[in-house]
């Protein structure tokens, strides 16, 4: 299984399912880890309930030196 089996049929579509994320994932962990996997549960589940369900109240997410808050 490689992943330009997912990107060649992302570019057929010219779109992104989530099914595709979470195969493109699978394939990425099996090639460099569990890490990657991890990384994107993570990603994931902040996204969906940080974003769109839950958006906890003054939490604080900072990467490099961009820093995002909710109110």
């Amino acid at each position: 299984m490689r992943l330009t089996e997912v990107t060649g049929e992302v570019e057929r579509r010219d779109r992104w399912r989530i099914d595709d994320l979470f195969e493109a994932i699978s394939r990425l962990s099996r090639m460099h880890g569990e890490d990657v996997g991890r990384w994107w549960a993570t990603a994931w589940e902040l996204h969906v309930w940080g974003f769109h369900e839950a958006k906890p109240r003054g939490a604080t997410w900072q990467r490099g030196s961009r820093t995002w808050r909710t109110q």
